[in-house]
């Protein structure tokens, strides 16, 4: 007869009891701390803290700015046109444009890097 352990588990408030053979005990654990450190990471940027994203996806319509342009924090840089509709595109920082990364009639992704900024 194989060895077995109960546990206790609580999802979302619900209560099971499972049986579990010991010898998947040590593997079930592995797996469980490999998740854990998963959610302990802290999810890395992806792209930079001075770039301007694309909010949505769409069509580069307009570049309000080019690289060596100052702009205020607020300040409508692109606008973007989506599902019929133009999107103004507005930093969230100040500083100067130091790279522009996409053209006009480009089409971005959600997210995606459309200028590099220079902040101080």
């Amino acid at each position: 007869m194989q060895k077995t352990r109960k546990f206790r588990i609580t999802i979302e408030g619900e209560v099971f009891i499972v049986e579990v053979a010991e010898e998947r005990i040590e593997r079930l654990r592995k797996i469980l701390e490999r998740e854990e450190r998963k959610e302990e990471a802290p999810a890395p940027k992806p792209y930079g803290e001075n770039l301007v994203l694309a909010p949505m996806a769409g069509k580069v319509v307009s570049l309000k700015k080019t690289s060596g342009d100052s702009i205020s924090k607020g300040e409508v840089i692109a606008i973007l046109e989506s599902m019929k509709t133009l999107v103004e595109i507005k930093s969230d920082k100040e500083g100067v444009i130091e790279e522009v990364l996409v053209k006009e009639g480009d089409f971005v992704n959600f997210n995606q890097p459309i200028f590099r900024l220079k902040t101080s």
